[in-house]
């Protein structure tokens, strides 16, 4: 649920914005602390995706394979 709540945040702030940066910082670091605690990638629901351009690599890559 906070990776869909700050991907909204992210898609509903200015880009350049301190909140645009912010929320895509502390999206990373949300991502990256349920990778350590699931044990590894999960699907996500598309609501909780950023643009693909600006999805975790570690994400981007497990779907590639």
């Amino acid at each position: 649920m906070k990776l869909s709540d700050l991907a909204a945040q992210y898609r509903s702030s200015l880009e350049g914005s301190a909140e645009h940066y912010e929320s895509l910082k502390e999206y990373y670091e949300v991502f990256h602390e349920l990778v350590k605690q699931s044990g590894g990638i999960v699907g996500l629901d598309p609501d909780a995706e950023l643009p693909d351009r600006l999805m975790p690599k570690e994400y981007v890559e497990y779907w590639l394979k």
